[in-house]
């Protein structure tokens, strides 16, 4: 071998700088989260089931009885029988406070957090099972709830207009409300509003945002492509405080109907989670033909005919 050709060893090779992984990073957290979360529940369960119901009715017969939360629960007398007889599972109930935290954290600062939580197998059913009795989980679950990465259509049957959106980070609807106005110009809507929906803090000359339009699910749809007029069709509106999660699906897209709205409303404007930014990107502006297509996969069999000007 020449002598002037260097052998070097890979264990000596330069190693590439690499980034890390946050979701990769935060797996080991997830995965605990969700055995811990599996003995918390238990834990709970047997608590619960030793307390004795007050036999007190209900003042009135829409009255729920208040859920029970964790300090309550933890501090009462029967949770000390279990922690003596299972520690493993008051162990696990008080490992919740700051395992739910550390994953709050890192799930609200990146969306790749919140899609590797997601895909953790049980931690989102988990989650949403002790929801009623942990402040903390129910908060994370609502975070996990949020809309990211999915596409969203919204058709206007009356004008045969139709857009396409990617959405990202978002928790309700009267988020998209005011992130959709921003798209349209003729909406008229003040940029403080939607900016607030982004990533801003709430300017308090523009807390309160006004109704632009009526989002209305899929079903509303007439077979003529109308939409219910005035008060008629109330059952299929969609409200401003609903979790962007529960918007419908067609197609595996979720899609929504709009129109004037019906009456002035209000509702106040913010991101419901405060850290977690709004995105909606536009990805297509659809065409009168595209959008009488996707109303005729809705149902709507009696759209009029097209009309078309002819130039003179």
């Amino acid at each position: 071998m020449s002598r002037d050709l260097l052998q070097f060893s890979p264990r000596l090779a330069p190693v590439p700088h690499r980034t890390v992984d946050v979701a990769v990073a935060a797996l080991p957290l997830l995965r605990k989260l969700a055995e811990r979360l599996t003995l918390a529940i238990e834990f709970a369960r047997q608590v619960r089931g030793l307390q004795r119901p007050t036999g007190e009715p209900p003042l009135f017969f829409f009255h729920a009885p208040a859920a029970t939360t964790e300090p309550a629960l933890a501090d009462s007398p029967e949770a000390v029988t279990v922690a003596r007889r299972r520690p493993d599972l008051a162990a696990a109930w008080a490992e919740l406070h700051d395992l739910v935290d550390d994953a709050y954290l890192l799930a609200a600062a990146d969306v790749k957090v919140r899609h590797a939580a997601r895909a953790v197998p049980e931690l989102v059913r988990r989650l949403r099972s002790i929801a009623s009795m942990h402040t903390r989980c129910r908060h994370l679950s609502g975070l996990l709830s949020v809309v990211d990465d999915e596409a969203v259509v919204v058709l206007m049957p009356q004008e045969f207009r139709g857009w396409r959106f990617a959405v990202r980070g978002l928790a309700d609807l009267g988020q998209f409300h005011l992130l959709f106005a921003d798209h349209l110009p003729e909406s008229g809507l003040d940029a403080r509003f939607a900016d607030a929906c982004r990533y801003e803090p709430v300017d308090p000359d523009c807390s309160t945002a006004t109704a632009k339009y009526q989002f209305y699910a899929p079903a509303a749809l007439g077979s003529d492509g109308s939409l219910p007029a005035g008060f008629a069709g109330n059952e299929h509106w969609q409200w401003e405080h609903q979790s962007f999660g529960t918007m419908p699906r067609v197609n595996g897209e979720r899609v929504l109907l709009a129109g004037p709205p019906p009456y002035p409303r209000q509702w106040l404007v913010g991101r419901r989670y405060a850290a977690v930014a709004g995105e909606m990107e536009l990805l297509e502006v659809m065409s009168e033909s595209t959008v009488r297509e996707r109303l005729s996969d809705l149902g709507a069999v009696e759209l009029p005919p097209r009309v078309v000007l002819l130039a003179a």
